[in-house]
């Protein structure tokens, strides 16, 4: 289970109380960087490694973002989601 990545199927089943694998974290945005023609980005610090990933606005509001360092899910509510077992911080 060490390489799983958390899905948006893993998050909706967490949100339903239908899956206790996961736990809930906020994640610190950091910057706002507007730029033309679909660019404008920000950075989210990860709760669970803390990875900087750089999030391009466009796409994150229709799918959200995976940490390329530790796969956790990043949604559009400041929330991010990864698999207890997987958790690399002390709660």
């Amino acid at each position: 289970m060490k390489n799983k990545k958390v899905t948006w199927d893993d998050v909706s089943a967490f949100i339903h109380g239908k899956n206790k694998n996961l736990i809930k974290k906020h994640y610190t945005a950091i910057g706002n960087y507007s730029q033309a023609n679909g660019r404008s980005y920000f950075y989210a610090k990860c709760p669970f490694c803390n990875n900087d990933q750089k999030i391009y606005v466009w796409s994150f509001a229709g799918s959200g973002k995976r940490c390329e360092g530790c796969g956790a899910m990043f949604s559009w509510f400041g929330e991010a989601y990864h698999f207890k077992e997987l958790n690399l911080e002390s709660e």
